[in-house]
């Protein structure tokens, strides 16, 4: 009784160390395809800041009835002006 016991022990340690090393290739494999889609996320989230910045102005252009070529005309004729000056 004590030999499958101590089997069972054994069992259950080695299952928890590949669990945990599995764990740790999968953090791995995360950071790294994180690393790898740096510019393609960094253009999202930029993006989605532009986008939640603009809302407001958007949003009051349609309440008092523009064209949608206005909107974009006033929405996003100052935007690479105001991110110029931001850069330098």
């Amino acid at each position: 009784m004590a030999a499958i016991e101590e089997e069972q022990e054994v069992l259950h340690a080695s299952v928890r160390s590949a669990s945990v090393a599995q764990m740790v290739i999968a953090i791995i494999a995360v950071l790294g395809l994180f690393y790898l889609a740096k510019p393609v996320l960094v253009t999202i989230c930029t993006s989605l800041l532009i986008a939640f910045i603009l809302e407001p102005l958007v949003a009051l252009l349609m309440r008092i009835q523009t064209l949608v070529g206005e909107r974009t005309v006033i929405t996003q004729t100052p935007l690479p002006v105001v991110l110029e000056r931001r850069a330098s």
